[in-house]
């Protein structure tokens, strides 16, 4: 009878034995899979993974444009600059003069080779009170950092113009004018026929020297300053001033014409008339072809 109670004893310690293991190792087995999931909340899944480098890459971006932005401009500032620099100087050069009349320069600056410079005296008329003025503009174009043209520019009032200044000053415009006119129409004959008269290299027997007539092939125009020389062609090597070619002042003035009045008859006449041309001087007969 006791051993009966005995076993039954041991079997009932068995059992709680078992439980207590067995709940020890579900315990464990929750330990783990907590522990596990832990784990993977802590990871980062491939959609975090992308949009984390999208940021990155916008953000860098927006850096190296910031970056890039702000060094033209700082090229842009250093050439201004250069090129105000250029202005500033020819302004200077041209308010230290004694005299200075109408004209133009342009060039290429020795300091800073990639900035061309240009300089104009001109007169105007001054729209409110109706005085004429002289005034400097100075000029210096330069690329910028996105290769588009940029330019400074200074402009200086110098003087107001009284009568007599005046009355020379278009008295000069109007020679210039002239000359530049005669000079187009010059350039127009390059690569024509024209008969000249040219003066002997060699006097006669009685010491004089005779002018012939000659006929060839303009080749070049000589432009020459309109308050010096006269223009020149040169016709098979020589030097021919213009006023020594054959109606010169006629075909002269029908070209001028043509120029001002290209369409219109009436005005071409009445240029005409009014513009009447010299007859054609004499010279003396050529003595063979192509001598001198």
């Amino acid at each position: 009878m006791k051993s009966f109670f005995e076993n039954k004893e041991t079997t009932r310690i068995n059992h709680g034995q078992d439980a207590r293991v067995a709940k020890i190792a579900g315990i464990k087995n929750r330990s783990l899979m907590f522990a596990a999931l832990k784990g993977r909340a802590n990871a980062f899944t491939l959609i975090e993974v992308v949009a984390a480098v999208t940021i990155l890459v916008i953000i860098g971006s927006t850096i190296l444009v910031s970056l890039n932005n702000n060094l033209q401009a700082a090229v842009n500032i250093k050439l201004r600059r250069e090129a105000f620099e250029v202005a500033r100087e020819n302004m200077e050069t041209l308010l230290a003069s004694a005299s200075i009349k109408e004209n133009i320069e342009y060039g290429v600056s020795e300091q800073y080779p990639n900035i061309e410079w240009d300089s104009t005296v001109e007169a105007f008329f001054e729209p409110v009170t109706g005085r004429m003025w002289i005034r400097a503009i100075c000029g210096a174009d330069f690329l910028d950092a996105a290769g588009e043209t940029q330019r400074v520019e200074l402009t200086h009032w110098i003087t107001s113009l009284n009568r007599q200044q005046i009355a020379q000053l278009i008295d000069q415009k109007r020679k210039e004018d002239a000359y530049l006119s005669k000079l187009q129409f010059a350039q127009s004959l390059i690569g024509q026929q024209v008969d000249y008269k040219m003066e002997d290299e060699i006097p006669d027997a009685a010491g004089k020297y005779k002018w012939r007539d000659y006929s060839g092939i303009v080749e070049d125009v000589e432009a020459a300053d309109y308050e010096g020389r006269n223009i020149v062609l040169i016709i098979d090597g020589y030097y021919v001033p213009i006023s020594q070619v054959y109606n010169f002042d006629k075909n002269y003035r029908i070209w001028k014409a043509d120029q001002l009045y290209p369409q219109n008859t009436d005005d071409y006449d009445q240029y005409l008339q009014n513009n009447p041309m010299p007859e054609p001087q004499e010279a003396v007969p050529v003595p063979s072809a192509g001598s001198r």
